[in-house]
């Protein structure tokens, strides 16, 4: 299995504190090389972050002003919370409690549970795509986060989602 090289996911994360929860929309768009993920913050401001093999540029919607930065060790998917089947692979198996195949959200899925010392995620990852559908974390037996796919696209999403503000369009 391997992730589509194209396509548009968007997901909901809700993250829990002590005191209740806050939700945050993800949308991510994915061509070749090119990754970009737009997050309402907390604030309801949008944080946009596009990612080549080389750089990494950070934009929020209230400012439009960029900033770049060379890539580094934050991937596209640690913006959006995602655990993806790679994270899955990577792992020992000392790590993996549970595996095997069944639904999340009315998709087919292969879903394993990763404990790694009071912490404990179950990962739902589509048998069609391979892109995550659901991702569980608890630490310490209560739970700290939910990622739910809300939609997919399996497509080249085109250039628009990797234009800055003033009408640059990245190249990977």
């Amino acid at each position: 299995m391997s992730r589509p090289d194209n396509y548009y996911m968007a997901v909901t994360t809700e993250t829990f504190f002590n005191s209740g929860s806050y939700i945050a929309e993800g949308e991510l768009w994915v061509s070749g090389h090119l990754s970009r993920v737009r997050v309402t913050q907390p604030d309801g401001d949008i944080k946009n972050v596009i990612f080549t093999q080389n750089d990494v540029f950070v934009w929020y919607d209230s400012t439009n002003d960029v900033v770049t930065f060379s890539a580094g060790e934050v991937t596209v998917d640690d913006e959006l919370f995602l655990y993806t089947y790679e994270d899955i692979l990577d792992k020992s198996l000392a790590e993996i409690t549970d595996a095997g195949y069944g639904e999340s959200d009315e998709i087919s899925c292969i879903y394993a549970k990763l404990v790694n010392n009071d912490m404990e995620t179950c990962v739902w990852v589509s048998v069609t795509d391979p892109l995550p559908v659901r991702i569980e974390t608890t630490e310490g037996g209560i739970r700290s986060q939910i990622t739910v796919r809300t939609d997919v696209v399996l497509s080249d999403p085109g250039a628009e989602p990797f234009t800055l503000p003033d009408g640059t369009v990245v190249q990977s």
